[in-house]
C-alpha cells in the first residue's frame, strides 16, 4: 500500500473505534431512547448527530482536500478548486461516480415511506 493510503487506513481505523465509544457513551438506559426530529418522518438521535459531527471535524482536519457528506447534515464543500477525492466517494458514495461531482450537486432530499 502507498503511504497516503496507509495514512487513510490508520485515520479510518483510529476513528471508527473513536466513533464507536462515543455512540456507546451516548446510550440511553434501556427503554428510554430519546430522538428529535430532522424532517416529517426523519428521526435522529443524540448519538447519530454526536458520532457524525466527531467524524466530520475529524477527517476534515485530517484531509482537509477531502469534502464529507453525511447523513444527518448533508455535504460539506471540498477546499476552493479542489478535485473530489477517493475519500469522498468512501464517506459519500455517489451514484454516478462523480458527475457531477458530490460536492457540486445539492445535498439529495430525505427518502421517506408511505404509510400503508
Amino acid at each position: 500500500m502507498s503511504h497516503a493510503l496507509d495514512r487513510r487506513l490508520e485515520t479510518a481505523t483510529r476513528l471508527a473505534t473513536e466513533a464507536g465509544k462515543l455512540a456507546l457513551s451516548l446510550a440511553p438506559p434501556p427503554g428510554a431512547a430519546s430522538a428529535g426530529m430532522k424532517g416529517h418522518q426523519d428521526w435522529i438521535t443524540e448519538a447519530d448527530g454526536a458520532v457524525e459531527a466527531f467524524l466530520k471535524r475529524e477527517l476534515t482536519a485530517a484531509f482537509p482536500e477531502d469534502g464529507f457528506q453525511g447523513e444527518e447534515t448533508g455535504t460539506a464543500a471540498h477546499r476552493a478548486g479542489a478535485y473530489p477525492s477517493a475519500s469522498c466517494k468512501a464517506a459519500a458514495p455517489c451514484s454516478a461516480c462523480c458527475t457531477p461531482p458530490c460536492w457540486a450537486r445539492p445535498s439529495p432530499p430525505a427518502m421517506t415511506v408511505a404509510p400503508r
